[in-house]
């Protein structure tokens, strides 16, 4: 089967796709912009599954009234309490209602943001028995790589210059990482960080 036929065959009989690139990886980018492409379709981002159901409903809402994508838009942000939405679904938006979008590529303060897709977050059951990183990343059926597994500080932590920190946003889930992410939190070489209870980053 010749997928860009098939996709020609979609355009020709008013068939407009929607083509969501799940996770970002790069080498299959191009197949996902030309598909939406022959189609008049659009392309989408999903570097988190847990947008998913957003993205249904937005692009279902879409095929309808604009008036509706905007309707559902406004309930989103009115139940995250006035804070923004995810990256990835303002930017869903953005391409639904035609309006330009703007990516984010650096925060004030030089912190550097990291790339969509290129960590993924996995919500941990409190009732889960203590394992290791390893572990719990492998029962997920996920692969586990040395030292490209992050947690969240929650007591004084040894940080030494070889280790990656990322800062998040939890409002809107970006992430963002480089030298600037250690300057924030006020670690130095092989520093100590010393978990503030009330400090919001």
């Amino acid at each position: 089967i010749d997928w860009r036929k098939e996709a020609q065959k979609l355009k020709d009989m008013d068939i407009r796709v929607y083509a969501v690139h799940a996770l970002g990886r790069n080498d299959s980018r191009n197949f996902y912009q030309s598909l939406a492409s022959i189609t008049n379709g659009t392309y989408l981002k999903l570097p988190e599954f847990d947008s998913i159901v957003d993205f249904l409903c937005g692009i279902c809402y879409g095929q309808n009234d604009r008036s509706q994508v905007e309707a559902y838009e406004k309930e989103l942000r009115a139940r995250r309490g006035g804070r923004e939405l995810a990256p990835a679904v303002r930017e869903l938006f953005d391409k639904l209602l035609g309006r330009e979008v703007t990516a984010i590529v650096e925060k004030e303060g030089g912190i550097k943001a990291v790339p969509k897709g290129r960590f993924h977050t996995i919500d941990i059951d409190a009732s889960i028995r203590k394992i290791s990183i390893k572990e719990f990343v492998k029962e997920k059926g996920l692969e586990f790589k040395t030292g490209r597994g992050f947690y969240q500080f929650t007591k004084a932590e040894n940080i030494s210059m070889k280790k990656e920190i990322v800062l998040v946003n939890k409002g809107t889930g970006e992430m963002y990482t480089g030298e600037s992410a250690r300057l924030l939190l006020g670690v130095s070489d092989d520093d100590t960080y010393a978990m503030k209870k009330n400090r919001a980053i």
